[in-house]
Parts: structure tokens; sequence; C-alpha cells
């Protein structure tokens, strides 16, 4: 390894300038959608007239429709322009798109002789929008982030230098598989210990990345849910929304200060096609499956056939691995053979082996998905049902000062600011050091279980809020209610526990569909993960909409004639379905090398001695 002073330092500022400006782009973006949503179900209710419904449904659609965007977003990036490109159109489309949802807001406070319908059609294009823009960005600036690192990790530099950190040899790219022997002995892994220290800080610094990448998010959040909360419930929307504006012009402005210094990874084409195409091809040809089986089969019994002698001594079918008679694993059999098998080179199909396998990666990917589907369904009931909550309790603190309902999602957030550091700097290397492992897909059954706790605590909130004296106050929300003596700071413990819930499920599931996909399909996959926020959103719509068509309503104009609590029992039940259900998934998935630390043989990184290597 050889490092001089110079090369270190310019590594340095490189890798962590360009990686920063990401941060702060995205710290921007989440300000200005968290600045516009945190006040939207308030805005529809009071200004547009909105039922506590119609406000709900909407909050949610606005909510989906940038992750819904996003899986476009992430093709045109894989396919065509790169993700540098598409994050900086996304920025500016968004840009344009909240600066004339300032200017509307504006013309509301100095008239009030507006076309109603007009002004409607034209928030809800702008909001549309915001949509197209945001999904731009939300599909690319997380995996482009990932992407620096994972370049300097590799090259120590631009694609120029190539100063290295490691022998050319021991690179270790996140799309590489390497496979590592956990039982090898110390002279074993003296022998693997450059690789070894590669993969293990490859995948310490990208899980710590994406913690960061969170942590930026929520601090956009906590400025949104207090100042600009604030401003729009207290002074006016024409100031408190003029800030998402400027942050997105920020964000811009942030972004191409370094736009000479980004690494963008280089790929002759997306998979996308190749993936489509290799689908098709497998399924006009699935019948073929069975003779490839057979063949498979005959091979194997051919190329493991014992010796006479031990005939009798084959009822275990197990073979050893690497010749060391430490290890053992079932004899190959045909259930090995998936239904794109067919499409190999090696079974007369018109794609090579290896391109195959990456499919079949992504498709195991996929089964995460139903589950990320229902976790952001039960999440959604933050975004609108708890704020509609808030809304018939008492926000007016001593001295008469009306505390921002919307401003509880600081409790939500100032957890995650709080926990991101603690659990990234000494709560997960401890785990990971010592004798528990703790999987990528373990943490996200965590956060399903908080997070059907936190649904539990906001249905016990709400059958103390009914049986609370009722106020003679109007709600700011809706001149036809009235709020309850039960205070609005008992909501805190469930924003709480949505906030824990998402520093095990909802950052984790990130890494996982960022370093479980190909090079080439990082943006999609990462995309499709997005998009599944979107359809629990819309889901989440449909259920409520549903409850409401029961007689009684559950989710009623005034709370108090409703059965809220009903609403929160059910998700909570169907949140822990959706866990019994996870548990076989998460147990028999298997992760790309180098991408999950409870996978990886971290005592290599401590006994491995860098300095004796190094040439200054």
């Amino acid at each position: 390894l050889r490092i001089t002073p110079e090369a270190m330092s310019k590594m340095s500022y490189r890798k962590y300038a360009t990686v920063l400006a990401i941060l702060g782009c995205e710290f921007c973006e989440r300000l200005a959608a968290y600045g516009i949503g945190s006040s939207l179900t308030l805005f529809l209710r009071s200004k547009l007239g909105y039922s506590i419904e119609a406000a709900t449904v909407s909050t949610a659609i606005v909510v989906a429709m940038a992750t819904l965007f996003a899986l476009a977003g992430g093709f045109i990036s894989d396919a065509r322009f790169g993700r540098k490109k598409t994050i900086l159109v996304g920025c500016c489309i968004y840009f344009v798109a909240l600066l004339c949802i300032s200017l509307i807001t504006v013309f509301f406070e100095l008239t009030d002789d507006l076309s109603f319908e007009a002004i409607e059609v034209l928030f809800w294009a702008a909001l549309i929008s915001v949509g197209i823009g945001g999904g731009g960005i939300k599909a690319n600036v997380g995996v482009f982030g990932a992407d620096q690192l994972v370049a300097f990790s590799a090259h120590g530099g631009d694609g120029d230098e190539h100063v290295n950190l490691i022998s050319d040899h021991a690179r270790a790219d996140s799309d590489n598989r390497v496979s590592y022997n956990t039982n090898s002995n110390a002279n074993v892994v003296s022998q693997q210990a450059p690789e070894n220290v590669a993969e293990l800080n490859n995948a310490e610094l990208v899980q710590s990345y994406w913690n960061w990448f969170y942590l930026s998010i929520n601090v956009g959040a906590l400025i949104a849910y207090t100042g600009i909360a604030y401003l729009c419930q207290d002074i006016s929307f024409a100031l408190g929304w003029s800030i998402p504006t400027l942050a997105m012009l920020t964000a811009i402005l942030i972004f191409l200060s370094q736009n000479q210094s980004y690494h963008e990874p280089a790929h002759d084409s997306s998979m996308v096609a190749d993936f489509v195409g290799m689908s098709w091809y497998a399924l006009r040809n699935r019948r073929r499956k069975r003779e490839i089986s057979q063949e498979f089969d005959d091979n194997v019994l051919q190329s493991f056939r014992p010796s006479s002698q031990a005939q009798e001594s084959r009822a275990s079918a197990v073979t050893p691995l690497d010749g060391d008679g430490q290890e053992y694993a079932p004899l190959p059999s045909s259930l090995d053979v998936a239904w794109l098998d067919v499409a190999k080179l090696r079974y007369n199909g018109p794609y090579d082996d290896a391109l195959v396998e990456e499919v079949k990666s992504v498709y195991s990917v996929f089964g995460f998905l139903p589950f990320m589907v229902l976790y952001w369904l039960v999440y959604s009931a933050m975004n609108s049902l708890f704020f509609s909550q808030g809304c018939q309790m008492n926000y007016i603190m001593n001295g008469g000062f009306e505390f921002p309902i919307a401003a509880l999602n600081v409790a939500n957030t100032l957890v995650i600011i709080i926990l991101i550091p603690i659990m990234d700097r000494f709560v997960y290397p401890c785990i990971h050091s010592g004798c528990c492992r703790f999987s990528m897909l373990k943490k996200v059954g965590v956060g399903y279980f908080i997070l059907a706790l936190a649904m539990i605590v906001a249905a016990v909130i709400e059958i103390a809020r009914k049986s609370s004296t009722t106020l003679s106050i109007v709600s700011t929300c809706d001149s036809a209610v009235y709020i309850s003596d039960l205070s609005v700071l008992w909501q805190i413990p469930q924003y709480v526990l949505v906030g824990v819930s998402e520093i095990f499920a909802s950052i984790v599931s990130l890494e996982f569909f960022s370093g479980q996909a190909p090079q080439s399909m990082k943006s999609v996959v990462y995309s499709i993960n997005l998009m599944m926020m979107g359809i629990g959103m819309v889901l989440s719509t449909l259920l409520v909409v549903i409850v409401d068509v029961w007689k009684p309503e559950w989710i009623p104009d005034d709370l108090d004639n409703g059965y809220l609590e009903y609403y929160f029992f059910l998700i909570a039940a169907l949140m822990i379905v959706g866990l019994v259900a996870f548990i076989p998934y998460a147990k028999k998935y298997r992760y790309r090398a180098g991408t999950d630390l409870s996978t990886m043989d971290l005592m290599s990184k401590y006994s491995y001695d860098p300095v004796s290597q190094v040439e200054i």
C-alpha cells in the first residue's frame, strides 16, 4: 500500500466534499418536501374546504406521488441520463413547482376574490410537478452518494488518479462475489486480510453513510415541523411556504458546487432491458426447466459418484467444501435449478450465465417488497390521522400559546436524530464485534414490531381522548368540531415509537435495496423500494375510504362520533401478521457478498496490521 500525504489529503477532501454536497442537497429537498407536507392537511381543510377524509386521502396521494414517479426517475437514470443529470433536472422541476405554490399562497393573502376551481387546479398541477421532480431526486440521490464512497474505497480518488488504497488484486467492489471461510485459522486470515479488510471497510462505510443520509433527512424534517409548521399555522402560508422554495434553490447551488468532482459509475447499458427480455424468455420456455433439471441431476450424480467401498455411506448425501474436511453442504439437486436458468447459455439460452445470476438476485430482493408496502401502509397514519387526532386534543398551552399540531412530528424527528449517531457509532459496532450478528433483515423485523406497538399506543390515546371532557373551544383545523381536555402532548410516545421503527426498518431498507442490486440496476431497484412507499400510502387511503363506508363511520369529520381507535388497532394487527410472514423470508435470504456485516469475518479486520505494508 503506497499513499503519499498529498494524495491522502486530496483524496479525503474530494471524498467528503462530494458526499457532503449530496447530503446537503438531500437535506434541502427534504426540508422542502416536509415543509409543504407538514401543513398540507391544514391548508386543504382551512383554505380549500376539504373534509377530514378528503384531506387525509389527498395528503397520502401527495406523499405517494414522488415515490411512484421515482420508478421513472430510476429507469431514466440507469438507461440514459445517468444519476447526476437526473438529480439536477429533478431539482429544477421541483424548484419551479414550489415557486408556483408560493405564488398561490401569496394570492390567498392578497385577495379573497379568487376562483377556487382555477386555484385548485393550478395548486394540484404544481403538487404533481413536485412529485415528478422529487421522483428524479429520490431515485438517485441516495445511491449516488453511496457511489462516491464505493469509488473512493475501491480507487482512492477519481477515475483518473487511481490512488490505490489496497493492491489491485484486492480491490473490492460491491458487485463482486467473494466467499469467506469464517472458520479459517489465523494463518488463513493473515493471507486473506487485505481483501477482507477492504470489503469490511466498504460495508461499514456504506452502512454509516445510509445512517447519516437519513439523519440529513430528519434534520430537514425538524426545521419543517417546527419553524415552517409554526409560520403556516400562526402567521401565514405565504411566509411559511416561501422557505421550501428557497431551500430547493439552495439545493441546486450546493449540488452544482461539486459538479466536476462527482464519480458517475460507468456501465455500457442498463440491465433493465435484459431483465425484461430474460424474464419473458424464461416464461415462454418454462417447460424446458423439467428437462434441464433431469440433466442437472444426471450430471451431479456423475460428478459426485462415490467409490464402490463408500456406497453405503451415501445416505447423508453430503460432500466436503474446499477439500478441508471441515465444512459440509448438501449434494446439489434439481431443486437448485431456478425458472430463470433456462435462459443461461449453458442450457442453450441466449443470456450469459453471470447475467442470469444477477437477475436472479434482483428477483430475490423483490420478495421483500410486499412487506415494505405493508409497513408504509401502517406508517402513513402518522402523516394524516395523527394530525387529525391532534386537531381535537388540547393544543393550548399555559399562557394561551397555541402549540403547532404538526410540530409534534418533532418528537419523531428528534428521536431519529439522537439515536442514529448512537446506533452508528456505538450500538451496531458493539453488536457486530460481539457474539451476536444483527443482519439487515433482522433490524427490519424489529422495526415492524415497534411500528405495530406505536399504533396500539395511538389507539389507547384515542380512547383516552374520547373519555376526557370536551371543551367549548373550536378546533383550529375545523370550525365545526371542538377540542378535548386531553393535552396534545400525550401524542409524543406514538411519534417517538414511529421514529424508532424508522431507524430499524426504513433506513435499513435503503441500504438493503441499494446494496443488493447490480450496479446497472441500482437506481431502478432502489426506486422500486421507494415506489412501495407510494403504493403503501395509496392503499392506506383506500383502507380509510373502506372503513368509512361501514356504519357507523370509523373516521368522520368529528372524531368524537367515530372509532379512530378501531382503525389504529386494525393496522397494528396487519403489521403483526406481516411480521409473522416476514420471519421465514428473512431467515432464508442470502446477501450479496460484502454487503451485510453479519455475514462477514470481522476478526480479520482486527488481526490484520496494515502499518507494515505502508510506505510514506
